[in-house]
């Protein structure tokens, strides 16, 4: 599990050189980083609060529309979901909102297949198929949390393993 003070970019020129120049004030190397894939702009709200906060967010939108609205919340927005994980750094949170089945399913399969053991995902979409992609990534050593409604004026909660939970809540603080 990635500690906050491990999720830090790297520091090399290989991997800053993909970004876009006028993207690069946005990374706040002293802070945890966290990749975003969304659709439709989903989440552009909390995402503004986590960059606002000083978390540098790396996130991809299926959608031209979504990325500029993330680009307009402070996220570092880059091509691609295997764009995002390049610029993460080697212990990775990846935070998921698509709410289409089929993109979802391909990007969780996605995922599994190219996330370092000990990775994070959180799954922010919902959906009722929490159990079976917290089976699929601990096939592969890889964590899955889920956020989830908690009911009558509770706000929104991470679901996941307890310790996971609790390393990942000062990312995720806002939910509730």
């Amino acid at each position: 599990m990635p500690s906050l003070a491990s999720c830090k970019l790297a520091r090399t020129s290989e991997k800053r050189r993909h970004l876009p120049t006028e993207q690069l004030q946005n990374i706040n190397l002293n802070m945890p980083i966290i990749g975003l894939i969304s659709q439709q702009g989903a989440s552009v709200a909390e995402a503004k609060q986590l960059t606002g906060r000083g978390i540098t967010v790396v996130g991809f939108d299926y959608e031209p529309s979504g990325r500029q609205q993330l680009m307009a919340a402070g996220v570092v927005v880059t091509s691609s979901v295997r764009a995002v994980l390049l610029h993460l750094p080697a212990e990775k949170i990846i935070w998921a909102v698509v709410g289409e089945a089929d993109k979802k399913a391909a990007l969780m399969q996605q995922l599994s297949e190219n996330l370092p053991h000990g990775s994070v995902v959180v799954d922010g979409s919902g959906g009722g198929d929490a159990g079976f992609w917290t089976a699929r990534f601990e096939e592969r050593k890889i964590h899955f949390l889920f956020i989830e409604n908690g009911g009558k004026g509770l706000g929104k909660v991470l679901k996941g393993k307890k310790e996971i939970v609790e390393k990942c809540r000062p990312i995720f603080d806002w939910l509730g």
